[in-house]
């Protein structure tokens, strides 16, 4: 997860210095709502670091430092997650209402920085409880001591009491009800499913627009075979980000149903090793998704950028063989 998170902290960030370029020839607000998206999953990345990973790392963090910032990582965790989804909704959003005919007189937000405003401000309402699921409490723990006898010189265990910080459930988070409705039924109907659901369409209305408009044509052939070209290319671009959306979450839908399932027929019990096992993969898919975001729209650009540029160079080629045969 560190070098997945570094890698996807790099790319996202060279990706918004990149698209603020002046030779990127984008609108602006799709510019700003990339960008609002590579902000997001930064910002995820950063706390799932925190949140999953260096406790792992640093024995001195987990038992000194990371109690205290469970009960803040986590909710502040789900509202990037939650954000970071929903700009990726965005994305397929706003490419729609940019080439569909009948939705360029709809009235709508043009900022892309003020869409992803919105998109923080309902993120932070949904994830509230979760700022009430986790504390921190002193508990004691029984520790093995080993000392050496200096009379005899043998080894002697001891068993000592200790005090620690620890992190523990509250009682909301512990209630069966409140894991039912929101945790598994709220979460994941509003976190992936219905996310899921506007891409899908989006997609499908972004795909028929497009062979809508594909018989009518006002360029030459060269425009027009570059701007099908530049729509097939972003088209991919979007089934790339939903594909690996599902790809990245369907782990997680997979846990909600197997919890929900135990909560309903009251058998709620601690995981087994695979579900533990499924659920460490879902975080490593769940970063994973937020720095890979970038290379699709990478790719996509260096096709479009990269046929423009080869065919420049043709030109241009093709212009100094037939000036030096002049001479």
């Amino acid at each position: 997860m560190p070098a997945v998170s570094l890698f996807g902290l790099v790319g996202n960030s060279l990706s918004i210095y990149i698209l603020h370029h002046k030779e990127v020839k984008l609108k602006r607000d799709f510019v700003e709502v990339l960008c609002s998206l590579a902000t997001f999953d930064n910002l995820l990345l950063v706390s799932t670091f925190f949140l999953f990973s260096l406790p792992t790392l640093s024995a001195g963090y987990d038992n000194n430092i990371f109690p205290y910032t469970v009960p803040y990582l986590y909710p502040t965790c789900n509202t990037f997650m939650t954000c970071s989804i929903y700009m990726t909704v965005g994305v397929a959003v706003n490419r729609y209402l940019d080439i569909s005919d009948s939705c360029r007189q709809v009235r709508r937000i043009k900022s892309g920085y003020i869409q992803a405003a919105i998109i923080f401000f309902m993120s932070a309402i949904v994830n509230i409880p979760r700022w009430f699921e986790f504390d921190y409490e002193s508990a004691l723990e029984t520790v093995n001591v080993t000392e050496i006898s200096q009379t005899s010189g043998e080894e002697m265990v001891f068993e000592v009491n200790r005090s620690r910080i620890v992190a523990t459930p509250t009682a909301l988070r512990q209630n069966d009800q409140y894991i039912r409705d929101y945790t598994l039924i709220s979460a994941t109907v509003l976190i992936v499913l219905l996310p899921m659901m506007i891409m899908m369409v989006s997609s499908i209305l972004i795909y028929r627009t497009m062979e809508a408009n594909a018989s009518i044509s006002v360029f030459s052939d060269a425009q027009e075979q570059a701007r099908r070209r530049r729509n097939r290319s972003i088209t991919l671009m979007l089934f790339g980000i939903i594909f690996l959306f599902l790809l990245c979450h369907v782990g997680e839908v997979f846990i909600s149903f197997y919890e929900l399932i135990n909560v309903i027929y009251g058998e709620r019990s601690a995981f087994p090793a695979w579900a533990r096992m499924t659920v460490t993969i879902n975080h490593l898919l769940v970063v994973m998704n937020s720095s890979l975001n970038f290379v699709i729209y990478c790719k996509v650009r260096f096709e479009i950028k990269s046929n423009s540029v080869i065919t420049k160079w043709m030109e241009l080629a093709k212009c100094v063989c037939n000036n030096q045969g002049s001479l």
